[in-house]
């Protein structure tokens, strides 16, 4: 039967020609990821001025309490606990189409955005949610393939569009402002943030310990897009987690909270690692690669380090710090790209959360002169941020040895003049940690310390924690003069961005991935599409897909940003190809590349056919019926001539096709479009080649009803 199906196929007419799997091909994929994200960048930018024009209003109102408002007059802005539900059968539908997890939101509203707000936000912290609603609320009906949109301020209000109230909100707390919530934070709290000036971009980069519900994912996603935008180079970081004797139970519990706090802030360009030091030095175990180096801060990374982190044991014998230090500073060098040491920047942290318990003052000058050693090997590019927990009270106060101790190791001050020279770290802190209330404040902070970096910021593909799907965040800052007023952003689906690198095709072996500036794996057909991805992303190195000779030199030119082409044999006994033809092209002003990979011989085009030489019927035979049916193995069935199904990838865009429903309208425009021998029939939004292809399909029809002729 294969022979017959081949020969079949063989009687028809092919041409020769050559493959567009080269640097045309992927320069037109280029082009056409460019457009769609200019398309997004022009939704965003309008957004960023609206927030702008708003706070701009917003300030002149304070100022001139008694001028009334000569545009953009505030509107009544609306809690994410407080969403009324007034079109919950719409509400379904919108769901789907948007991907939106139901049952994590108990309403999902397509008309208004809300707001979330974190307990450190004063009274009367710039809110432009009721105004941005109409603004985003149009976005969506120009951009239908919109996810999310918001903006999150450096006060911490979070503003969402679509609104969501999630069903932690579903009670009488639904009635209750986020403010209120937050109404029984201490004296001391409070006190703290009056009077403490905290930089915006720590503020904004808060994670409530107290009182966040198990599915208030906007707190998590407010401060990780103004913390990843604010600082989105990349950055090393060591979190040092002393388990030595001396540290009380409620300080144990401190350190390992605050540990915690400092990974979940991190974006997944950053690199990390945990230490656990007593007399040993610890490591998770879960992945080899923690001993070595460290690890890019991804989903997956963060869970086993976080899983590592709650299992550490507090034990009674003295803190190896040199040991640990040691070990801090060999996986930064590992992991750490070199510099010139005309060029040293600061971007490695080292956090340091320990009692500052030392055996003796010979000790203590031991371990900062090990930091100042460690740290001019490395250019001075380190960072080292203490954290003291209490371990000894005197009269209310911590110890002054242990405090004096950790700031000096802050300041990498061994008492010696020459040590202070133009090469020494930015910057320095050191931080008492007393209660957990105060974490987000206080460890927070080491954020604010690596230099900042402006303009549009791309994420890498992540799962979407509101909803379901990948989605990449694109966010930009928003001022006011040099005044940071927070970051606005919108969630794109990864699905619909690579929907023609995920399907492309230029010949039976071709294919098409991308990958970013650092050599992630963004889409590769070795990977699950991502249209039916329903886990976190897995960030592999490119060079674990690709087997091609010499792929090295591709990648290195690639992360380069030059665009391309080589011929690279394939190993031998790994596929039928001898060679294959790598072309590559970056996406301008963004941090990924595309790459075509097809095969190195002549192509053949099959001729093209007008129409199928028989009548054909959509497979969907529940929704179009045939003249002549029958059940057969308990599926419908046409008897009198074949079905055709057209694949994701004779759609234009696949991403369109696999989120709305097929209806008869719908099944009807394809069959006429596939039909029609008079070029009248509009495409209703199928690939023009799939005429011919059909055509071609339909041939093996007559073939079919011979044999059948035959057989009876």
């Amino acid at each position: 039967m294969a022979h017959f199906h081949l020969d079949t196929f063989d009687s028809l007419t092919y041409l020769d020609g050559s493959s567009n799997g080269g640097s045309q091909a992927v320069a037109q994929l280029a082009k056409n990821m460019r457009y769609k994200l200019d398309n997004f960048l022009e939704v965003l930018n309008a957004n960023k001025k609206t927030v702008e024009n708003l706070y701009k209003s917003d300030l002149e109102g304070r100022q001139n309490p008694y001028k009334s408002y000569r545009s953009l007059p505030p509107t009544s802005s609306t809690n994410c606990c407080n969403l009324v539900n007034s079109d919950q059968l719409d509400m379904y539908t919108f769901a789907i189409a948007l991907q939106i997890r139901l049952y994590v939101w108990s309403y999902v509203s397509k008309s208004k955005a809300c707001y979330s707000i974190s307990k450190m936000t004063l009274d009367g912290a710039f809110n432009p949610t009721g105004n941005l609603s109409q603004v985003f609320k149009r976005n969506l009906l120009r951009n239908p393939t919109l996810k999310w949109q918001y903006f999150s301020s450096d006060e911490g209000v979070h503003s969402v569009f679509p609104g969501a109230a999630p069903k932690i909100c579903s009670t009488s707390e639904k009635t209750v402002d986020m403010r209120n919530r937050y109404a029984h934070a201490s004296s001391s709290q409070t006190s703290y943030r009056s009077h403490t000036k905290i930089p915006g971009e720590t503020l904004a980069c808060i994670l409530d310990f107290q009182n966040v519900p198990k599915y208030d994912y906007r707190s998590l996603r407010a401060r990780s897009h103004v913390c990843c935008h604010v600082r989105p180079r990349p950055k090393h970081v060591l979190i040092f987690i002393d388990r030595g004797y001396g540290i009380g139970e409620n300080s144990w519990k401190i350190a390992k909270q605050a540990a915690e706090v400092a990974l979940k802030s991190l974006c997944e360009r950053d690199m990390v690692g945990v230490l656990s030091v007593g007399s040993t030095t610890q490591y998770c175990e879960r992945d080899k690669c923690y001993t070595d180096q460290l690890a890019p801060a991804s989903h997956l990374t963060k869970q086993q380090l976080v899983h590592f982190i709650r299992g550490i044991q507090a034990e009674t014998e003295p803190t190896n710090h040199t040991e640990g230090l040691l070990k801090a500073f060999e996986l930064i060098r590992n992991s750490a790209a070199p510099v010139e040491s005309n060029n040293s920047v600061a971007d490695s942290l080292i956090l340091y959360i320990s009692s500052g318990q030392t055996l003796d003052l010979n000790e203590t000058s031991a371990i900062i002169n090990t930091v100042i050693n460690e740290n001019r090997q490395l250019n001075n590019r380190v960072i080292v941020m203490t954290y003291a927990l209490l371990a000894e009270v005197i009269d209310g106060k911590p110890s002054m040895v242990e405090l004096g101790f950790l700031r000096d190791l802050a300041g990498q001050d061994n008492g010696i003049a020459e040590q202070h020279s133009s090469m020494m770290p930015l910057r320095q802190d050191d931080t008492v940690l007393n209660q957990i209330s105060d974490l987000p404040s206080t460890v927070g902070r080491f954020y604010s310390h690596p230099p900042a970096d402006w303009g549009v910021t791309y994420s890498l593909p992540y799962q979407d924690p509101l909803g379901k799907g990948l989605i990449i965040s694109v966010t930009k800052p928003c001022f006011k003069e040099s005044h940071l007023i927070g970051v606005i952003g919108l969630d794109i689906s990864v699905a619909d961005l690579l929907q023609e690198v995920s399907y492309f095709e230029e010949g039976i072996k071709s294919y098409a991935f991308m990958i970013d500036k650092q050599g992630y794996t963004v889409a590769h057909p070795s990977l699950t599409k991502p249209i039916k991805m329903t886990g976190p992303p897995l960030f592999a190195n490119i060079e674990h897909f690709e087997e091609a000779v010499d792929f090295e030199t591709v990648k290195a030119a690639m992360l380069r940003g030059e665009p391309g082409t080589a011929t690279l044999k394939l190993p031998a006994g790994t596929s039928s190809l001898k060679e294959v033809i790598y072309s590559w092209q970056p996406v301008e002003d963004t941090p990924f590349i595309l790459c075509t990979v097809s095969e190195n011989m002549p192509s053949r085009h099959m001729k093209y056919q007008t129409i199928p030489s028989t009548k054909l019927y959509f497979h969907r035979l529940d929704i179009l019926p045939a003249k002549a049916m029958c059940m057969n193995f308990k599926q419908l069935s046409a008897t009198d001539t074949c079905t055709l199904m057209l694949a994701p990838n004779a759609f234009i865009s696949p991403y369109e096709h696999f989120t709305q429903e097929e209806t008869k309208l719908a099944v009807q425009a394809y069959m006429g479009y596939v039909n029609d021998d008079t070029n009248l029939i509009q495409n209703p939004g199928l690939k023009p080649s799939i005429k011919k292809h059909v055509a071609a399909t339909s041939s093996i029809d007559r073939a079919w009803r011979s044999k059948l002729s035959e057989a009876a």
